[in-house]
Order: C-alpha cells, then structure tokens, then sequence
C-alpha cells in the first residue's frame, strides 16, 4: 500500500484526478540540502537504532514531500516504506544533483576540473557516492526521473547492505565535515 504523501493526484468522487493534496503542496526547505543541514545530529551519533529509525523515518516523510513537490517533472514517486534506508540516500542524492543544477556528477583526477567542483560536493561524493557508484550509475541515465534514480539507489543500497546505522553514520559525517 502507498503512502499518500507520495501519491500526486486522488481521485474525487468523479474519478477525475484532483491535483495535489493538502499535506504535500507546501515544503518548509528552500533546498533538499537545508534538509539534511537541519537534521538532529546528537540523535544520528546515538547509535540507538530505534530511535534513529523514527527519526530517519520521519526525515524520509519530508524527502518525499520536498521532491513531489518541487520536481513533479520527474514523475510518479512511489515509495510504500518510509522506513526504509534506501529512502534517505535517495533524497542525498537528488540533494547533490539538485545542487549541482541537475547536471551529472562526476570527480576526475583532472586537476583542473577537480579544481571546479565545491568542496562540499567533493567531500559528499567521497562520503556517499563515489564508494558505491551511485552517482556515476544515476549521471550515466541521462534521467533523473524518480522511478529510475530509485531503481538504481535501492539496488545499491540493498546490494551493500546500507542500514540505519550505517546511513546515520554518513549523514553525521556529511553534516559535520561537507556542509
């Protein structure tokens, strides 16, 4: 069953599609980044699963709404489990793709060219992207639509086995040394 703060139509009693509903038209974040920014990092370094489970849960509800309801471009976003950790690598990488313009991102050993990525960037890369592949898999779609950046996020993370505790880890070290 889906939530339906990812859904982006209901149906009225007419069976015609009524647009957005209340719970998503509004976000309180100018950027997926200010999100993550403003999580509970004492919380993250707890290592009390239970309640970064909540707490991350939570923080996924908001993803979800931010990206439905900045980018309906990118189409459909069905995710059923707010509990799962795949959620919130998806929000960190559409937050470095949507600092980045919407452009692929990539780190070459060229000096020249590393010379032009942020050191945010660079640092969150290094942190969540680059030891997995997940970005060089999403920039080499050549879309950014939900279903497919889903598809290859949740294929990672269940492949590396990314937990909640390994999730927290990485968000407490991209809050603390990247942002």
């Amino acid at each position: 069953m889906l939530c339906s703060i990812v859904s982006f139509s209901r149906p009225s009693a007419s069976g015609k599609s009524e647009g957005l509903p209340k719970l998503i038209e509004q976000t309180r974040y100018e950027t997926l980044i200010d999100l993550f920014k403003s999580l509970d990092v004492e919380l993250l370094k707890s290592a009390n699963e239970d309640k970064i489970i909540k707490y991350l849960a939570g923080k996924n509800a908001e993803i979800v709404k931010y990206l439905v309801t900045k980018y309906p471009q990118f189409g459909p976003l069905e995710i059923s489990d707010m509990k799962d950790p795949a959620v919130t690598w998806f929000g960190l990488n559409y937050a470095m793709f949507e600092a980045n313009g919407f452009k692929p991102l990539s780190i070459k050993v060229n000096e020249m060219q590393a010379r032009e990525i942020p050191t945010w960037l660079t640092c969150t890369l290094s942190v969540l992207g680059s030891a997995v592949g997940i970005t060089e898999a999403i920039s080499g779609l050549g879309t950014f639509s939900f279903g497919s950046v889903w598809a290859v996020v949740k294929t990672v993370v269940k492949k590396y086995a990314l937990g909640w505790l390994g999730t927290a880890v990485a968000l407490v070290e991209i809050a603390h040394e990247c942002f």
